[in-house]
């Protein structure tokens, strides 16, 4: 049955309504926006619906260069993107007037925009915009920058849309200063991270490896290390571990564990078990008892067997061993976390390494895949060892991540490999 489209009068009726669900969307999608681009793309699809601007961008405030930037999902015509895309906050630009003066701007055609930028009335008709908005986002310590919709006709702009916009501009502002706070903690936590890790020794005639890859997800960093420490009596220790969490907390409590560890290497004749059950007492009697799994290795040179690799574990996945042949074995039992039982006593175990062979320690990253169990992804990593071990050490740890993986990790990775010559 046909049905007439509804009149000027009930679409005006049914406005509020509209307006009221729309801002309840807005507040629904803004809350899970992390970054920038989340925030610009769920206003795109929040308004496309109602408001249907031909143009939604955000002029994002950088107060050190002292310009408005824009990020958008609608990108403008090359002539006008660079009088519009970059602007100086000094500039007579709409934007920036905006944001000087911390007021909103709503112009409802081309003729009220002519009135107030004479100007720059040329490049509303270059890009096709009829009427336009700048509203700014006022944060806690001052303007981030700009809220700018556009249309290609003119608009009524009433009190009723205004405030519709001034709301979405409050929303954004929130989500804005959200994803800022969090790119911050972020960044912190990863820099703190990058640089409690270690630059490689040279130990030739043994070539060394290392990678360490953040996790995926922006709001999740961890507390993954690796370490090689040449030792007094000429030893060479290799160390791997991952602190519980994924915060700053567990960035910081890494860098904790790992200068104890450090120490206690040093002793002149420590064995590996010896210093992670020194690691563990001291984790344990000197506060907040830190919860992390922990490989501790030494090679040297034994006068029966040759060069030996002497190995403790904590809870952490077995190592894998690459021996000349091509097959490959794993450094197993896993042994007892730290954190758990620190009165616990630990051996050493001992394995001899011939030549040509590669050592390979990691962390649970690189084999946890969703939907199958922790054993399935050490034997997949095993296999793809096994089909790859002729790779140059470095080759081998970027097809780890690449070519073994093909997916996009939810943990960090932290990767050290030995390759006897």
């Amino acid at each position: 049955m046909y049905s007439s489209p509804p009149s000027e009068a009930q679409r005006l009726a049914d406005e509020p309504l509209r307006h009221s669900q729309l801002l309840l969307s807005a507040s629904e999608a803004l809350q899970g926006a992390m970054t920038v681009d989340d925030v610009i793309r769920a206003v795109a699809d929040l308004v496309s619906g109602d408001l249907v601007p031909s143009h939604v961008g955000i002029m994002l405030l950088d107060p050190v260069a002292g310009q408005l930037n824009l990020v958008t999902t609608d990108p403008l015509p090359p002539g006008p993107a660079e009088r519009w895309a970059t602007v100086p906050v000094a500039s007579d630009q709409s934007a920036a007037r905006a944001v000087r003066e911390r007021r909103p701007l709503f112009f409802r055609d081309r003729d009220e925009f002519r009135e107030a930028f004479p100007d720059q009335a040329g490049d509303l008709d270059e890009i096709g915009w009829e009427a336009l908005v700048c509203a700014p986002l006022m944060g806690g310590d001052g303007p981030l920058g700009t809220l700018r919709f556009a249309w290609a006709d003119p608009q009524r702009l009433d009190v009723s849309e205004r405030a519709v916009i001034l709301s979405l501009a409050s929303y954004v502002t929130q989500a804005l200063e959200r994803a800022n706070h969090l790119h911050d903690r972020i960044t912190v936590a990863e820099t703190l991270q990058r640089a409690m890790l270690p630059v490689l020794p040279a130990v030739a005639p043994y070539e060394l490896a290392a990678h360490y890859q953040p996790a995926h997800r922006i709001d999740q960093v961890g507390g993954d290390w690796y370490d090689a420490v040449c030792l007094p009596d000429g030893r060479l220790a290799l160390v791997i571990g991952d602190v519980t969490g994924h915060d700053i907390g567990a960035a910081a409590s890494m860098g904790a564990l790992r200068n104890m560890l450090r120490a206690y290497l040093l002793d002149e004749g420590i064995s590996p078990s010896g210093a992670l059950s020194r690691l563990d007492l001291a984790n344990n009697a000197l506060g907040d008892r830190t919860m992390a799994t922990a490989f501790v290795a030494t090679l040297e040179h034994d006068a029966d067997q040759g060069l030996v690799l002497r190995w403790s574990p904590a809870g952490h996945p077995p190592p894998i061993l690459l021996c000349p042949d091509g097959r490959s074995l794993l450094l197993s039992p896993t042994g007892l976390m730290l954190g758990v039982r620190p009165h616990l006593p630990r051996l050493t175990h001992t394995e001899a390494l011939p030549s040509g062979s590669t050592l390979l320690l990691y962390t649970d990253g690189l084999v946890e895949v969703p939907g199958t169990g922790l054993d399935e992804g050490i034997e997949r990593l095993q296999r793809f060892v096994e089909d790859n071990g002729d790779l140059p050490l470095d080759r081998l740890l970027d097809a780890l991540l690449t070519d073994h993986r093909g997916y996009a990790h939810h943990d960090d990775v932290a990767m050290l490999a030995l390759r006897v010559p």
